[in-house]
């Protein structure tokens, strides 16, 4: 027999099913991401600079943050977020599916599109990292599209991104989980390479 739950429209902040449909629960405390997160706005004009060169920087779901092309500001026909190192940005359109990265060293300084979300978090409160990891995490992914807009192409907006909530542990755990998904990783390769090594 099913269960029937009555819903109060005052206890909701979206009136869908699909968002009231997929809330997380976690041991740790659940905290919107609005508090810890801070959009990039550093735009410029590349077109003011036609000769000069602009590093343009892309993201995938398998490479994160690369080095795409490099354009002259003449190339470019609307103004372009200038990236720091530690910065997030992701897909709008496709980070349901893993399109987001962050902004390694040696990138600093370059430039993305802004058809991408650049944002990035406050150090002291939540690390970059452990934020990527729980978006390209497959438990959390169907609250991620739970909160993604529109009916044809899904988009998480920065406005959207800010709603999420997210489990938030102390900073020495998320520097643990950190540090043991690198473990696993580097675990992994190794498992690989050697797989490789005998196959050939």
């Amino acid at each position: 027999m099913s269960k029937i739950q009555v819903v109060w429209f005052r206890d909701l902040t979206r009136w869908d099913t699909k968002n009231y449909m997929n809330q997380l629960q976690s041991r740790f405390p659940l905290k919107h991401l609005r508090e810890f997160i801070i959009e990039n706005t550093d735009k410029i004009k590349p077109f003011d600079f036609p000769q000069q060169k602009f590093d343009i920087l892309g993201v995938t779901n398998k490479e994160g943050v690369y080095f795409n092309e490099s354009l002259l500001g003449s190339q470019i026909k609307q103004p372009y977020y200038r990236v720091n190192s530690g910065d997030i940005f992701y897909n709008p359109y496709r980070v349901n599916v893993g399109s987001i990265g962050i902004v390694p060293q040696e990138f600093d300084g370059k430039f993305t599109s802004p058809a991408y979300v650049v944002f990035h978090t406050k150090k002291t409160e939540l690390l970059a990292e452990y934020l990527v990891f729980i978006l390209k995490s497959s438990w959390f992914n169907a609250h991620l599209r739970a909160n993604t807009k529109g009916s044809v192409r899904q988009n998480l907006s920065f406005e959207s991104l800010c709603e999420l909530k997210i489990p938030l542990p102390p900073l020495e755990i998320q520097n643990k989980i950190v540090a043991d998904i690198h473990s696993i990783q580097a675990k992994i390769k190794a498992l690989q390479d050697e797989e490789k090594r005998l196959k050939d």
